[in-house]
């Protein structure tokens, strides 16, 4: 395999791991409340306005922050494991406010676009669902295959001024994918 490819692999499972550490505790609190509301025999209704505020204040804006906060304090899980960092495009340490537009843009957008397609979906407003769920797929989709070719830069390192790279890389260039 070659470095490219190895680096883009490493990168791949650092998302992986660092998105399980979050959707899988989420995922199974999900679950279990879903058996519990179906148990009491109610049926599944939209949120409220006030829930759609309260998701994104409550859930999506500090998980981005925790994102951001890690990043600067030397990487996410995920990152340390597969020995990758976030470094500015000169090679210099990133602020905090890089990691947190990176993290914002990278993760926090596409994931309460998906928040809001999935309350549309429940609330019977199939072509909004289906707007804001393509959205948040073109996104993610676009980060993915930027990460994956060229420079490997994605969208939201580029507007962050960020590149991610080999922690222990000796090379004066950031690699990025």
């Amino acid at each position: 395999m070659g470095n490219h490819q190895s680096f883009w692999l490493r990168r791949l499972v650092a998302t992986g791991i660092d998105n399980s550490l979050i959707f899988l505790p989420l995922g199974a609190s999900a679950a279990v409340n879903l058996v519990r509301h179906r148990a009491d025999g109610r049926a599944l209704e939209a949120p409220g306005s006030v829930a759609r505020i309260v998701v994104p204040l409550a859930l999506t804006i500090p998980f981005a922050l925790g994102l951001g906060f890690a990043e600067s304090c030397g990487g996410t899980p995920g990152k340390r494991m597969m020995g990758l960092e976030v470094v500015g495009e000169d090679g210099s340490p990133v602020s905090v406010r890089q990691h947190l537009v990176r993290a914002c843009l990278k993760t926090a957008l596409p994931w309460e676009l998906g928040h809001q397609s999935v309350w549309e979906f429940t609330a019977g407003r199939s072509g909004r669902g289906a707007l804001l769920s393509g959205a948040a797929h073109v996104i993610v989709i676009a980060q993915a295959i930027a990460a994956a070719s060229g420079a490997g830069r994605t969208p939201a390192d580029r507007i962050a001024g960020t590149v991610v790279r080999h922690r222990q890389s000796t090379r004066s260039g950031a690699h990025v994918s």
